[in-house]
């Protein structure tokens, strides 16, 4: 946001907040975009999403002690945590056999799963590889090799603000036109840790901890 800031002249200010907070807050007008949200059919009627950042992939997570959980219909009748208004949110709603379990942020989720207080958790891949590693405990959870699926991720306003789209999208585009958008892209989202893609140098609080960035925009 504040390479889109510089490159389009355009003073961008950063509210963070909690995910359910941010996605209220948009929808009252009280902010223009969030940095991030996942792409969904549904989603997609009701937002608009500029161009995207990255994928994100949509996983199942076990305790890597638990060797009765090989696939999703094993989860039958088990406790599932996800994270509330979180695009998982949908999925895990879907699936009529398991026990959903909601928490406000994906730490909140993990810890549930390292509490036993839940059975498995489903979530973003890539955050949650990280989080679990930064609180060295990464052996004690396994990823299953089902994917559930994968969707875009990246900025996000409402269809009437378009001035809000425009800034972004147009800032995006910019800035992969010039390289900045990859040398960025690498410094946060790129590198593997124990021979897993993770994100490397993700700020604490932008998905970890359930805080997405918030802007609000201004003509210099």
């Amino acid at each position: 946001m504040t390479a889109i800031g510089e490159i389009t002249g355009v003073e961008i200010e950063i509210r963070p907040m909690r995910w359910e907070q941010a996605v209220t807050a948009l929808e009252r007008g009280e902010i223009d975009a969030l940095m991030g949200m996942s792409q969904t059919k549904e989603r997609k009627k009701k937002y608009a999403f500029t161009r995207h950042i990255l994928v994100n992939s949509h996983s199942i997570f076990v305790l890597s002690k638990n060797d009765n959980i090989r696939h999703i219909k094993d989860l039958a009748g088990m406790k599932v945590a996800y994270q509330e208004r979180d695009v998982h949110e949908e999925e895990v709603k879907a699936i009529p056999y398991i026990i959903p379990v909601k928490y406000a942020t994906q730490p909140q989720c993990i810890d549930a799963l390292l509490k036993q207080e839940v059975d498995a958790f489903i979530g973003n891949r890539l955050s949650t590889l990280y989080y679990l590693n930064s609180i060295r405990r990464f052996n004690e959870v396994k990823v299953l090799d089902e994917i559930l699926q994968e969707t875009l991720y990246g900025p996000v306003t409402l269809p009437h603000n378009k001035l809000a789209f425009d800034i972004i999208d147009g800032g995006l585009m910019l800035l992969k036109l010039n390289g900045s958008f990859d040398e960025i892209y690498s410094k946060w989202f790129g590198g593997h840790l124990h021979g897993h893609l993770v994100i490397q140098n993700l700020i604490k609080y932008l998905i970890i901890a359930g805080i997405l960035m918030l802007a609000v925009f201004a003509f210099l």
